[in-house]
């Protein structure tokens, strides 16, 4: 694949055309290649694949400086970074919701005498920290293991650009059916509550969280502005370039979520 596009940077110096000039003296080189999927110059260029996390060099600034660390919340290329985001999200909403359980829920007298006999009832002896060291930590698990999982089942079934004809609703409901029977098998012990995860998740869960994923997951986000931040000695043609890029990538996440975009909904000659 050949790019044609180029950025011609302009000089003064009459040496700047020998290259060992421009070598000696760290100077750019005068043709910027545009390769496709690459944020910046931080980034090898890979054309194939969507892999785009190959350093140019060891120690690229947004990763090994932590004034970039406000950002990582915008992260989404990163695996491992993404992966323990989900994680983490996953295990407070499970939190949130399995202690509101573990208050309502029926009881029995032997698990809660124990559990205050491990907290203990020495007061300012940190028994609300035992106490809760005791009852969260499994919520957490549940909560960050279901989140890791659909994230890590849908990535499997997005890995390949090819794969980006099926619409996200379909991969994102073969997640959750796929999760949701496993689940209602093992915490059930039978097939008949396989079955009952498996027709839940098709007919409700599915659905439901497919909307609450893609309307109010995030509040305000089509107002919520993005954070760019280019270098001193950017060129115009460079900050062009990377505004295209951003304008190819919107355009791909709307061709995903959009049923039949880009196909003519009302052509005139067959009116």
């Amino acid at each position: 694949m050949v790019f044609s596009d180029t950025i011609a940077q302009k000089y003064v110096d009459p040496a700047y055309e020998n290259e060992v000039f421009r070598s000696r003296q760290h100077y750019k080189e005068l043709h910027q290649h545009n390769p496709p999927q690459r944020r910046n110059r931080d980034f090898k260029p890979v054309n194939y694949g969507s892999f785009r996390g190959i350093l140019n060099f060891k120690h690229a600034e947004p990763w090994a400086i932590f004034k970039n660390l406000k950002d990582i919340r915008e992260e989404h290329h990163n695996h491992p970074i993404k992966w323990a985001k989900i994680f983490f999200g996953g295990a407070v909403a499970g939190v949130l919701l399995g202690y509101s359980w573990f208050v309502a829920k029926p009881q029995q007298t032997l698990p809660l005498r124990k559990l205050f006999q491990a907290a203990g009832e020495r007061p300012w002896s940190g028994r609300y920290f035992r106490f809760y060291k005791n009852v969260l930590p499994q919520y957490a698990f549940y909560g960050g293991t279901l989140a890791l999982s659909y994230q890590l089942v849908f990535d499997y079934l997005n890995h390949h650009e090819t794969n980006g004809d099926r619409p996200r609703f379909v991969n994102h409901m073969i997640a959750v059916v796929l999760i949701s029977t496993v689940v209602g098998g093992l915490m059930g012990g039978l097939p008949k509550y396989a079955f009952v995860g498996f027709f839940t998740s098709l007919l409700l869960t599915g659905p439901l969280s497919w909307w609450f994923l893609s309307t109010t997951s995030k509040f305000n986000q089509n107002q919520r502005p993005v954070n760019i931040f280019y270098e001193n000695n950017i060129t115009p043609e460079e900050v062009e370039r990377i505004q295209q890029i951003d304008e190819v990538e919107t355009l791909g996440i709307r061709l995903k979520n959009t049923s039949t975009y880009g196909y003519f909904v009302r052509d005139q000659k067959y009116l």
